[in-house]
């Protein structure tokens, strides 16, 4: 959800309450008076905390009975790089599907290195769960078939193309 979105939402359900705004997906600014600064905050609150729920929600690709699947290749993860440029309003795809951890080992104190297999026969890769485990959880490393939403994105091992 953007600033703006967010300001627009609040004038749209308290009329009155902003004098004006304006901005872009980016960057937003209002005047309001300093009488409505408290009513303003809690509005802005409730409409943050909203938005961040449905954002919190992981959007998975969805297959269709007939699809094939992803082909987790270099060439796949090169050409999803290439139809970029991901951002605001333009998010990366997610993709999902069950892999067989291989292997789990904690860096940087939280994050997991991983290498997976992939079910059907399609590789096995390394790949990495960023803000993974909780401060005093490092003895719960995952193993076993697991469901994970991911990203598929080329990454160079000693100047070899490789996919994570």
């Amino acid at each position: 959800m953007h600033v703006r979105d967010v300001l627009d939402a609040i004038a749209t359900r308290e009329p009155g309450l902003i004098r004006k705004f304006g901005g872009h997906a980016m960057a937003a600014g209002l005047s309001l008076e300093l009488r409505h600064l408290d009513r303003f905050a809690r509005a802005f609150d409730e409409e943050v905390a909203g938005g961040s729920r449905a954002a919190a929600r992981p959007m998975r690709s969805r297959r269709m009975a007939n699809s094939r699947p992803l082909k987790l290749t270099l060439a796949t993860a090169e050409a999803l790089r290439a139809a970029g440029p991901w951002g605001s309003g333009f998010p990366e795809p997610l993709f999902d599907g069950t892999f067989e951890l291989r292997n789990a080992r904690l860096v940087g104190g939280r994050h997991l290195k991983l290498q997976i297999g992939a079910i059907e026969g399609r590789g096995g890769f390394d790949a990495i769960a960023f803000n993974y485990l909780e401060p005093g959880r490092e003895g719960e490393l995952p193993s076993g078939r697991r469901q994970i939403i991911y990203r598929l994105g080329p990454m160079s091992i000693r100047g070899r193309g490789a996919c994570s």
